[in-house]
């Protein structure tokens, strides 16, 4: 961790990345991000951190990236796919897409208690070499076996496991926000912050599924 305790930064040429605060602030951004999900089919996001809306980047492969996009969809457009509104995609069952990391992870079953992560990182095609270069690089930083991010997932999994399998415990609970969820028009559920929607989303297709469900 630098002095500063920021922890990486995810895109080479801005200042913006991943921190640690003594202070809860990074906490604090966490719970200002949106979440949605999709009760039909399972489907989920989580919107983006402020780090999204960084400081411009002025790492000159990124500019040339952004040329590049201006001069195919034009300024305001560019500018929109520059500035994802999620952070985390979840595709039902088993596959997330994280926007700022440029990268896809799929999460294969092999066993009950036995899963296998699988990250593949996503080359933009007609981008500069050394931004699609830099993904590979990022991944290895945060997604590697000795990562930052990809080891504090797995415990995060393994204890799940373990948690699953303790006796006496008939109900595994997602109600973290519950009382806050709200319907947007098209009857998903919305709520900000670190609740478990996702997770209840989720569920609710696969009891839609097992039961008959199309």
């Amino acid at each position: 961790i630098a002095p500063s305790g920021k922890q990486f930064s995810r895109r080479r040429g801005t200042a913006a990345g991943s921190a640690i605060s003594d202070r809860g602030a990074a906490a604090a951004r966490w719970e200002q991000r949106s979440a949605w999900g999709a009760r039909k089919t399972g489907h989920s996001f989580a919107g983006h951190q402020p780090v999204a809306e960084a400081a411009p980047n002025d790492d000159p492969a990124y500019q040339a990236y952004v040329a590049l996009l201006e001069q195919r969809h034009g300024p305001e457009r560019a500018k929109e796919i520059l500035r994802p509104k999620r952070h985390n995609t979840a595709f039902f069952p088993n596959m997330s897409l994280q926007a700022l990391n440029q990268h896809v992870r799929v999460i294969i079953p092999l066993a009950v208690d036995r899963t296998e992560v699988r990250v593949y990182p996503i080359r933009l095609k007609g981008a500069p070499k050394e931004l699609n270069q830099d993904a590979i690089r990022q991944l290895n930083l945060t997604h590697s076996a000795a990562s930052l991010i990809q080891t504090d997932d797995m415990e995060c999994f393994r204890r799940c496991q373990d948690g699953m399998a303790a006796e006496h415990s008939e109900w595994v609970w997602f109600a973290r926000g519950l009382e806050n969820d709200s319907e947007d028009e098209r009857g998903d559920l919305v709520n900000q912050g670190t609740v478990e929607l996702p997770q209840r989303a989720q569920y609710a297709a696969w009891r839609r599924y097992m039961s008959g469900g199309a």
